[in-house]
């Protein structure tokens, strides 16, 4: 049974002589379980258009002859685009829409990088605008407290001034009132101006 659908799928691809073939001499090979494997993929997976036809054959040995047959990478990337063509399409105008996504892929990687590498000089643009805006931010904050440091002094200096200018004050208005309490007698003259001199001198 698995030899009959092996023959006729070897008829369906176009093997010549596929119809001198016996289906009982291709039985054995299906009773191993690494080769059965193998052959209910074939048999279940190989269709017509899996076949090259001669011109696409052609074309093949055209491609390996130039060195333009994809590997690797470009194989995939190949791959990835012709799954994304209509299955109505043949072989020959998937391979070149491929190559042309191929290209696509690769010019769009190529900006890619360049973008990133122009953000990358921004970056670096705007570290050094934000280092030097940290640097100016910090001398200004510490000038601030320089000048609250300094105004706090001279505010501390003005209240002693202050407190000072009060009791000399006090004093003058002490020695006024004392004038006018004393009696107006030569000694008592005499001693107001003493008292007077004394505060003048005092300043």
């Amino acid at each position: 049974m698995s030899g009959a659908r092996l023959c006729a799928l070897l008829g369906e691809l176009g093997y010549e002589g596929a119809e001198k073939l016996d289906p009982d001499s291709f039985e054995w090979p299906f009773q191993y379980d690494d080769a059965r494997s193998i052959l209910d993929w074939i048999c279940s997976s190989l269709r017509p258009s899996n076949v090259l036809s001669l011109s696409e054959l052609s074309q093949y040995e055209q491609f390996v002859q130039e060195g333009k047959l994809l590997e690797g990478e470009d194989l995939d990337f190949a791959y990835d685009s012709i799954s994304a063509f209509s299955s109505r399409r043949d072989n020959q105008e998937a391979v070149f829409g491929a190559e042309e996504g191929l290209k696509d892929i690769r010019d769009a990687t190529v900006a890619y990088k360049a973008e990133a590498l122009e953000l990358q000089k921004q970056l670096r643009s705007l570290q050094s605008k934000f280092d030097m805006l940290t640097g100016q931010a910090s001398a200004l904050i510490q000038g601030r407290r320089a000048r609250v440091a300094a105004t706090s002094t001279v505010n501390g200096h003005l209240t002693t001034i202050d407190d000072s200018l009060s009791g000399r004050n006090l004093q003058a208005y002490e020695c006024c009132s004392w004038k006018d309490s004393i009696y107006c007698t030569r000694a008592g003259a005499l001693s107001f101006w003493r008292g007077c001199l004394a505060w003048f001198r005092f300043y």
